[in-house]
């Protein structure tokens, strides 16, 4: 599902100026603050107006609806990340891959906390979560990968998706059930024992097909046979007089 444009709308023509753009950036983060705070669904205008010290007209002159402001909030969060970092090695990208991910998991966890129960059932803040949570990451993941693959350090980036949901969520996991911080030493060992691992493995061939004897010939059937298990004798009872 393609995310929603993280713009303000158009037919509204929100006021501009270096006094509009900051008095809208007080909104979005009063907003982003709210949304992790108490989450989506008890974030309310008179809330966002209260905490940025704006009145509501000021802020629907920005924003159409409390979606956009929390799309805005969470474009221009995402729009501050930094790029991915080019070190010259798979191993050194996924390591600053693997700290910028760990600096945002706890906004991550908030955002998935306070956007998850509206997600259910709207399909834009459904397409919010997956873009901040999924898209965003995977992309990043897949320009590492291909920088790899041209250095010739692994065959292809079929491996992307399947890598970044690990990663994802084994740093989840840690910061919100085992509450402990992602630092040096686990990033490390997430990059060199997982990642690493999912990106370069290319598969073992499949075990060669094993068939048994057929018994009205006598005869083998192409392939080797499956070894015969033993079975164990049973010791008879001896009739005691």
């Amino acid at each position: 599902m393609a995310a929603p444009p993280l713009t303000t709308h158009p037919a509204l023509s929100p006021p501009s100026g270096a006094r509009a753009q900051a008095r809208e950036g007080a909104i979005l983060g009063a907003a982003l603050e709210l949304l992790l705070e108490v989450g989506y669904d008890r974030m309310t205008i008179d809330a966002v107006a209260e905490r940025a010290r704006a009145s509501k007209a000021t802020i629907y002159r920005h924003f159409p609806d409390k979606a956009a402001i929390v799309a805005a909030a969470i474009g221009c969060e995402q729009a501050a990340a930094a790029p991915t970092v080019d070190t010259g090695s798979l191993r050194g990208d996924l390591l600053a891959y693997a700290e910028r991910a760990a600096h945002s998991a706890g906004v991550d966890s908030g955002l998935l906390a306070g956007l998850m129960n509206a997600a259910r059932s709207d399909e834009v803040i459904a397409a919010l979560l997956n873009e901040r949570m999924w898209e965003s990451k995977q992309r990043a993941l897949r320009e590492i990968v291909e920088r790899a693959v041209e250095r010739g350090e692994v065959a292809d980036a079929s491996g992307v998706s399947l890598a970044c949901e690990v990663c994802c969520a084994v740093v989840l996991h840690r910061l919100t059930v085992v509450r402990a911080k992602p630092d040096a030493a686990f990033r490390r060992h997430l990059v060199d024992d997982i990642v690493v691992p999912l990106l370069t493995h290319r598969g073992a061939p499949p075990p060669p097909l094993r068939h048994s004897r057929t018994r009205s010939s006598g005869r083998a059937v192409t392939g080797t046979a499956a070894p015969r298990t033993a079975t164990p004798e049973i010791p008879s009872k001896r009739s005691t007089s």
